[in-house]
């Protein structure tokens, strides 16, 4: 790559120009099956059938505006995000993604209480790339090469997460862990003996999150409810936490133990005793929270509602030796995230650079 200004073989337009935007559709009629369905916080399910199955940039239509998506699959989309159809003769659609990524599409928000877009509004938008496609190819595969590694990590985590999860079921749904002994009855079943039945606020403190437009650029994670979204001068929270979302994609949640600021769609938590948090994790990931919604139009959670779940609390004697195996699972995670960030700041430190023209792709070795 060597820096450079912009060719004069780069071309200006409207989104409109080579994109059609299309809205999702409601999926509660859907039936489970193979197809990925897609909200603003990323895949909420799978389903029976698809809307579209060409690559497709997907744009969320209400809450986390920029909290864009690519597929190249078979897919269906919510009602809250658009889905588009790509003139490919005119532009590399995954190209696309990563320009559209370059535009702060909260810019153009036309919400009050949640942010919102409109296709009249999106249509408008000036965009200017190389009228090659070859060129557009050659600048998307530079950044594929990144998100490959992230996706890597990401699997990773998922796999580890999923191994945290197993262990979680043995040792607190089918109650076999170190030193099980005597099961008495309660009104959520049967529990070990000196267990207790209680209330998730018992071990958290639920906390709204506030609104990040006034904060600068900075290293601290701002998360939505599709993850992180930009990088913040300062820290909302700075201890260990779950992150809820409060509205949109109820069931995305995070465990984090650095500091963060999180938006106003999510919850944040304070964890009450050290070692419940890994457990109170686990624990609300088991819960179906999308079938508590209490909003309309919107997927919505309360205080309230979260507050008063019914939960079953182990002894601390078992909390504590869960917590020191479960660590080991939880670091090895925390260190992927760390080179997740790591890449991803990169990546986003050279997107715009590349997109701009600023940086020109000379010689790139795309098969290694």
């Amino acid at each position: 790559m060597l820096k450079g200004k912009r060719m004069n073989n780069w071309k200006q337009s409207n989104i409109g120009d080579v994109v059609e935007i299309k809205y999702g559709k409601d999926h509660k009629i859907l039936n489970d099956g193979k197809y990925p369905l897609y909200g603003s916080g990323g895949i909420m399910r799978y389903v029976e059938s698809f809307i579209y199955d060409k690559p497709s940039v997907l744009i969320p239509r209400k809450g986390s505006i920029e909290n864009l998506f690519f597929t190249d699959k078979p897919f269906w989309s919510v009602d809250t995000l658009f889905w588009t159809k790509i003139d490919a003769n005119k532009i590399d659609p995954r190209f696309l993604f990563y320009l559209l990524s370059c535009i702060k599409l909260s810019r153009f928000d036309e919400g009050s209480a949640i942010p919102s877009l409109t296709v009249k509004t999106l249509n408008e938008i000036v965009i200017s790339y190389p009228e090659s496609l070859t060129e557009q190819i050659q600048i998307r595969k530079v950044l594929e090469k990144i998100d490959m590694k992230i996706e890597l990590l990401l699997q990773q985590n998922q796999t580890l997460e999923e191994m945290a999860q197993t262990l979680f079921k043995e040792w607190f749904v089918n109650f076999r862990f170190p030193g099980a002994g005597k099961m008495v009855d309660s009104e959520l079943g049967m529990i070990p003996e000196g267990w207790k039945v209680g209330k998730l606020e018992e071990l958290i403190e639920i906390k709204y999150g506030k609104d990040h437009k006034h904060l600068e650029e900075g290293t601290i994670p701002v998360y939505g409810s599709g993850g992180i979204m930009r990088y913040a001068n300062k820290p909302l929270y700075s201890d260990q936490s779950i992150l809820i979302p409060r509205k949109g994609t109820l069931s995305n949640l995070f465990y984090i133990k650095t500091p963060f600021w999180t938006v106003d769609t999510m919850f944040y938590s304070k964890i009450r005793k050290k070692e419940f948090g890994k457990f109170c994790f686990l624990l609300l990931k088991t819960f179906n929270l999308a079938s508590m919604d209490v909003g309309s139009a919107v997927p919505s959670l309360t205080t309230h509602l979260l507050n008063g779940i019914k939960i079953i609390i182990p002894d601390n004697k078992i909390m504590k030796t869960f917590d020191d195996v479960v660590s080991t699972i939880f670091k090895k995670k925390e260190f992927n995230e760390t080179q997740i960030q790591t890449l991803t700041q990169f990546r986003d430190r050279l997107l715009p650079k590349l997109m701009s023209g600023e940086l020109r792709v000379k010689t790139f070795n795309f098969k290694k």
